[in-house]
């Protein structure tokens, strides 16, 4: 992701003939600036990750998955059978009296 971010910089970053190029660009700015945007870059990969793990565990433990531990380590089983999950409750297939 980075090395295309770079490759898409150095490409379409000097396209055209208006304005400055991207180097003349990233050549002037300060260090400071540039440090904030990594970090609130990676303060958002965080917060990304962080996100869908809650909605996995979210989602597994709603559907009748548990949380088990195995040598100090937290592991969430999944049933598989539908008809026990906690959502599929009153479900009926379809042919089903």
């Amino acid at each position: 992701m980075f090395l295309t971010g770079i490759v898409f910089t150095l490409a379409l970053g000097s396209f055209g003939s208006a304005g400055m190029g991207a180097m003349a660009n990233l050549e002037q700015a300060a260090g400071d600036p540039i440090a904030v945007v990594v970090l609130s870059g990676a303060l958002f990969n965080v917060s990304n990750i962080l996100l869908v793990v809650v909605i996995a565990k979210t989602a597994i433990l709603e559907n009748g998955g548990r949380m088990e531990v195995r040598d100090g380590e937290s592991y969430y089983v999944v049933n598989s059978d539908p008809r026990t999950s906690r959502k599929a409750r009153g479900f009926r297939q379809r042919g089903a009296n």
